[in-house]
């Protein structure tokens, strides 16, 4: 019954979650990007996707404000 209890928790704030997005296991390799022939487009595409998960981690505090609650978009939301 004697144990140790470890937990990874995600960073607090964009930045913070971008930056261990872009220094973990395969993003910081230098070949990982040498390896992938997309070149510029497919960089862009993983900002992205470091972006967006960093983005989802942050929303996650706020639990389902602003996810599940319904909202009607009208034509003056456009303008």
């Amino acid at each position: 019954q004697m144990s140790i209890k470890m937990t990874n928790e995600p960073p607090s704030g964009l930045r913070a979650s971008l930056l261990r997005s872009f220094t973990s296991e395969p993003v910081c390799d230098a070949a990982f990007f040498s390896q992938n022939a997309g070149g510029d487009i497919w960089r862009r595409l993983l900002y992205g996707l470091c972006f967006f998960h960093a983005i989802l981690l942050e929303r996650r505090k706020y639990g389902s404000l602003g996810w599940n609650v319904p909202y009607a978009f009208s034509e003056t939301d456009l303008r």
